[in-house]
């Protein structure tokens, strides 16, 4: 033993430490907790395992936040598919829906179908109110045709009326001859005045009829464009659902906030089910470094 000691004394060792025990991390306990709960699909991790910022930890089941979602974008599509149909009534142009054509075929024909349903409407008041002025220049024109054979006819029945009146200061022509001949001119000239007035209503329902025509598509751009705000409105107010429903259909995978070691899972199973607001992970920082408690130490002596 001796021997020994004055032999290592005078000869270089190389000193080798192993040990066994624990890693320690550095940092106070991060608690993962979930807003929505639900139903475990998949644990990506275990206990003791080291984790990286952003690794996922766990996925919740995301069936109901999956159909909540596309129910909500199934309505804003429709809202702005609608918006666009009105906007291409009041630009009088064709309606632009090739965004949408492939996810939402049968939205896109709704709207068409909507849309030539409006358009057809605005025809039909427009056809009505068409015959009506076309009725109206028809019995103008009879009219104006009416008139001057009226004012011939008058005017025939003046002379006559004047030969009558000087045969009657003869003696030749008898009185009644004169009044028949009188009332006669007084019949013809009562059928102009009313062939006049007749024109006359006839001009301002055609004025009327034209500016019934005017302000037909001039109303029809206006309930459109009521339509159109109301839409915008209620999409404004569906952005901001839809928002939300992605917030939570992201919120079904949780990852880790920190670099650190998973201490804890209360839950271990896929399919247990989480309480909003449950804890599903423990996870202690390190923060890249860590401490390490031997549990034995031995040495050993290299020549």
């Amino acid at each position: 033993m001796i021997a020994f000691i004055s032999w290592s004394a005078f000869t270089k060792v190389d000193e080798i430490a192993k040990a066994q025990g624990t890693v320690i991390p550095e940092g106070e306990r991060q608690i993962i907790q979930s807003d929505i709960g639900g139903k475990l699909k998949v644990i990506s991790v275990s206990e003791g395992d080291l984790v990286e910022q952003g690794q996922v930890l766990v996925e919740f089941d995301a069936t109901f936040q999956t159909t909540a979602l596309e129910e909500l974008r199934a309505q804003q599509a429709s809202l702005n598919l609608t918006i666009e149909r009105l906007s291409s009534l009041i630009d009088e142009r064709d309606p632009d829906f090739s965004d949408y054509e492939q996810e939402f075929p049968e939205l896109v024909a709704q709207q068409k179908a909507q849309r030539s349903a409006q358009v057809a409407l605005y025809y039909q008041k427009r056809i009505v109110l068409e015959k009506e002025a076309e009725q109206i220049a028809e019995q103008l024109r009879s009219t104006d045709n009416a008139l001057p054979a009226y004012e011939r006819e008058l005017q025939a029945s003046e002379q006559e009326l004047t030969i009558l009146q000087r045969g009657q200061k003869s003696g030749n022509i008898s009185r009644l001859r004169v009044l028949e001949m009188q009332q006669k001119v007084a019949s013809i000239e009562q059928q102009i005045e009313e062939t006049r007035g007749k024109k006359a209503l006839l001009l301002k329902q055609a004025d009327s009829n034209d500016e019934k025509i005017s302000q037909l598509l001039a109303e029809a751009k206006v309930e459109v464009a009521d339509q159109r705000s109301k839409a915008a409105s209620e999409l404004s107010a569906l952005e901001a659902r839809v928002r939300s429903g992605e917030a939570k259909l992201s919120n079904t995978v949780l990852t880790s906030p920190v670099q650190g070691l998973v201490q804890s899972i209360p839950s271990t199973k896929a399919g247990a089910v989480i309480q909003p607001g449950g804890t599903v992970v423990e996870i202690v920082p390190i923060g890249g470094k860590a401490t390490s408690k031997p549990s034995y130490h031995h040495v050993i002596l290299v020549l």
